[in-house]
């Protein structure tokens, strides 16, 4: 039975039952507490897993830095954000410093800048940490 299914059978939401499992474990002595059994473990585990796919944010995974590149839209929003800073800027700029301008991890800008200078948006000089970066 899911945690689903027994909020209906019993009338009530799925948060009031998820709750009241959750706070079953909390503070009952373990002399008044029934024996838990392999079943009720498994419907508190997916009850918790519940809660917590609930409680989580609708936004899709993302780095530390604040960009999703493991969607379409947000690997063109890193782009995007990559190209408007490098037409910012004076002269070629190193990957550090894109990223600092930017955000997102060393990976994703790394691969985004390979990606943008095979699109022919970006031109590179210099190799390894000597390399600079500007937009066309």
């Amino acid at each position: 039975m899911t945690v689903a299914q027994l909020a209906q059978a019993a009338g009530k939401d799925v948060a009031s039952i998820v709750a009241l499992v959750l706070a079953s474990g909390k503070g009952a002595s373990t002399a008044t507490r029934a024996p838990v059994t392999r079943q009720a473990k498994k419907v508190t585990k997916r009850a918790e897993s519940t809660v917590e796919a609930v409680a989580a944010p609708a936004a899709a995974p993302s780095s530390g830095d604040g960009h999703n590149t493991r969607t379409r839209a947000g690997r063109q929003v890193l782009d995007a954000a990559i190209l408007e800073f490098l037409k910012g800027q004076t002269e070629p700029v190193r990957a550090l410093d894109i990223r600092r301008g930017v955000g997102g991890t060393a990976a994703q800008v790394r691969t985004r800048l390979n990606v943008l200078i095979d699109k022919k948006k970006v031109t590179y000089k210099g190799r390894a940490s000597g390399t600079r970066y500007r937009a066309r």
